[in-house]
């Protein structure tokens, strides 16, 4: 058996956990909201009863306005298995419930693993640099300096760059193409200022969600948020505020909620308290599963990334008539070989089992290799479907599944391919590919830092023609349409194409090579610099004999 993945087949998910003190019996107990993408919209929630099974509870209610929406749950108590949670639910309303076998009490650690999708086209869960969206939004809220317009609302003047603006509203650009005109015919160099008759705070979420991708709506003046979205053409959050004129919630929605759940008439209310511990959620990954069914075959692999990084086998034990008692599983991962991800959990799944595989070993880390195992007890399993859920997670704190604008990256990029707005040319070999300053200077230091004293030598009326060695080894001339040009020597076209799309995305469309760390290394971009590295290393052959030796 041979399947081929790709990460895009993956569920992401968000991981939220909750931590009690104490947990009393006889009692509902009842988490603070939970924030997600500026929303207070996610609730946890237990019903503990003497000796009676225990209700797990997650509530979301409109949780689509943030762009997802929940498909499944599962979750985890120290000590226990991974369990699934059942849905219910209505058109705005999500509720999942697990019940366990027992009471809980004393300090608990709850884990709720919430896979989602997302609610329309424009929003995608990437593998990205989480540092892309803080840098774009830094030079324009921080005026680093290379801001070249203004939109005026108000009392407020907010910095911009022309070249983001243009790529990300229609409106806006379609208004800039006049302004500009107006500058020309009065041959002047005054810069561009849009006049917006808003309130500034709604604006200023308009901004940072084109700089960023992201939104928060704002806590007042909703109803000229969307309004605005409209007016200025911002694709995909028109999309979404379609969504959410469809979620309004209905009396009979709570009808049909209620008569999902299995209700228990109490002779006396039990005590409600809410929970002093603060429930967080972590930062989401992704899920690949992969079914198939067992046959008399010994082992399987998968692909992912276009190369074998999964296995598994398994041995059985068979009782006295020969019937197959016990089903050994084992999973392995070489996923770190060439990335920055690592396996962070595996769960087995049969008709009749769920089980969180144990890894052993894990001191090894250098070795690169990661071994699970399983025991099911439950019997033959021949011909069943069976699952791995296979847990991702990346290495890199700043590297993470984000919920994104695919817009943002994709249509800077193709400005860059276009040339439309640029005003930087790199000729790296025989091709050249034309960039934004600010957007390349906010991403790596050495270049802005180049930039810098390009400007102060033109200021000064230098004749700029070359840097010395140590900058970078470029040779770097202003043309006479003002627009600078950088020769790199030392850095293969394709591979500065690729450093130059990680800047503007945030994604990779390669392998990560020693080549492409080279060159992460010169400008300083620190995620790929980490990617890279981990892409590249040896081995530890001591450690990987151990570990393949201890299976």
């Amino acid at each position: 058996m041979v399947m081929s993945v790709i990460p895009d087949d993956g569920h992401p998910y968000l991981e939220i956990q909750w931590k009690l003190s104490d947990m009393e019996v006889e009692a509902v107990l009842l988490s603070n909201l939970i924030e997600f993408r500026g929303l207070k919209a996610i609730r946890l929630g237990i019903q503990n009863l003497k000796d009676q099974r225990c209700t797990l509870n997650l509530f979301a209610h409109h949780i689509q306005h943030t762009g997802i929406v929940m498909k499944a749950v599962i979750c985890h108590i120290d000590g226990l298995e991974w369990i699934d949670m059942i849905q219910h639910g209505c058109q705005s309303t999500a509720l999942f419930t697990a019940i366990l076998a027992k009471t809980l009490h004393g300090p608990q650690t709850l884990t709720f693993r919430v896979f989602i999708a997302n609610t329309i086209c424009n929003y995608r869960f990437l593998l990205r640099d989480g540092k892309l969206k803080n840098q774009f939004w830094s030079a324009a809220s921080k005026n680093s300096g290379t801001t070249d317009m203004d939109f005026k609302v108000q009392n407020r003047i907010f910095p911009a760059h022309k070249s983001l603006v243009i790529a990300r509203s229609k409106a806006f650009a379609a208004e800039l193409e006049r302004l500009e005109k107006r500058i020309d015919e009065d041959c002047t160099n005054r810069r561009p200022r849009i006049a917006l008759d808003l309130n500034p705070d709604t604006f200023e979420a308009l901004l940072k969600y084109m700089y960023t991708g992201e939104f928060q709506l704002p806590t007042a003046n909703t109803e000229e948020f969307w309004k605005s979205v409209a007016k200025y053409e911002l694709a995909t959050l028109s999309q979404l505020g379609e969504v959410l004129l469809q979620g309004s919630l209905k009396p009979t929605d709570w009808i049909e909620l209620l008569g999902s759940l299995e209700v228990t008439r109490r002779e006396q209310q039990l005590p409600m308290g809410s929970s002093s511990e603060v429930s967080t959620i972590s930062h989401s990954g992704f899920t690949l599963r992969f079914p198939d069914r067992i046959s008399n075959e010994a082992k399987g692999k998968f692909q992912f990334l276009e190369e074998t990084r999964f296995g598994w086998r398994y041995s059985t034990s068979t009782d006295e008539n020969g019937k197959v008692s016990c089903l050994h599983t084992c999973f392995f991962s070489s996923l770190e070989c060439n990335s920055n991800l690592y396996v962070f959990d595996v769960i087995f799944r049969s008709q009749n089992d769920v089980i969180t595989m144990v890894e052993r070993h894990r001191q090894n880390d250098d070795c690169m290799l990661q071994i699970f195992y399983a025991n099911v007890i439950h019997g033959n399993v021949f011909n069943e479907s069976v699952c791995f859920e296979v847990f991702i997670r990346s290495r890199i704190e700043t590297v993470a599944v984000e919920l994104v604008d695919t817009q943002l990256g994709e249509s800077l990029w193709m400005a860059a391919e276009k040339a439309e707005g640029t005003d930087l040319e790199f000729q790296v070999g025989d091709e050249v590919f034309c960039a934004h300053t600010w957007l390349v200077a906010c991403r790596s230091q050495p270049l802005a830092t180049l930039f810098s004293d390009l400007l102060l030598e033109e200021a000064a009326g230098c004749d700029v023609r070359s840097s010395s060695e140590t900058d970078l080894k470029t040779t770097t001339t202003i043309t006479p349409a003002a627009k600078t040009t950088i020769k790199i020597n030392d850095v293969e076209p394709d591979v500065f194409r690729e450093l130059l799309n990680y800047m503007y995305t945030g994604t990779l469309g390669m392998a990560a090579n020693e080549p492409l760390l080279k060159a992460a290394e010169k400008y300083e971009i620190e995620s790929l610099m980490n990617i890279c590295r981990a892409a590249v290393r040896e081995i530890n052959c001591e450690n990987l004999s151990l570990k393949v030796l201890s299976y």
